[in-house]
């Protein structure tokens, strides 16, 4: 089965979930500064990110969209992991 890491977007924390079989379990909270809209994460939190995907193999990233205005932070979240 493919490593799946769910990511909860937020301001000040960034909730994760690994998949195990067809559920998924909370795995860790990263805290994130907030900059602005254009810097919606932290270096540090991207750096944590990275290293869960490491550590624990990750072959898929899942961001949760909120609504309203996290809507928009949460997509431009996922559009920087992206790349």
């Amino acid at each position: 089965m493919k490593a799946v890491l769910g990511i909860d977007f937020g301001k000040k924390r960034i909730g994760t979930a690994i998949n195990f079989s067809d559920m998924a379990e909370p795995l860790e909270v990263v805290a994130n500064e907030f900059q602005s809209a254009e810097q919606p994460v932290s270096l540090a939190a991207l750096q944590r990110l990275r290293e869960i995907c490491q550590e624990r193999r990750i072959e898929q990233l899942v961001v949760g969209v909120s609504e309203q205005e996290m809507a928009g932070y949460s997509s431009h979240f996922g559009q920087i992991l992206a790349q």
